[in-house]
C-alpha cells in the first residue's frame, strides 16, 4: 500500500517539466499557495496538487516597473 502511494508523487522537478516552469518556480508557488509537503529535504506533490498548480494563473514575463 505504501509503494502504490509513493508510486503516484510528483517532484517538483516533474512539475516543472510538466507545466513548463522552472523548478524554483514551482517550489515558490507551492509555499505561496501552501501545496504539496515535504518529504525529507524534497517537496512532493499529489496528484490533487498538480491540479492546484495548474489552475493557478501565472504571471509571464518581468514586472513592469513605475516611471
Amino acid at each position: 500500500m505504501v509503494m502504490s502511494t509513493i508510486n503516484n508523487l510528483f517532484t517538483v522537478k516533474d512539475a516543472a517539466r510538466e507545466l513548463g516552469v522552472t523548478d524554483s518556480r514551482i517550489r515558490q508557488i507551492c509555499i505561496d499557495h501552501s501545496i504539496g509537503m515535504i518529504l525529507g529535504r524534497d517537496r512532493v506533490l499529489t496528484p490533487k496538487d498538480m491540479e492546484k498548480l495548474k489552475k493557478i494563473p501565472r504571471k509571464i514575463g518581468r514586472p513592469k516597473t513605475e516611471n
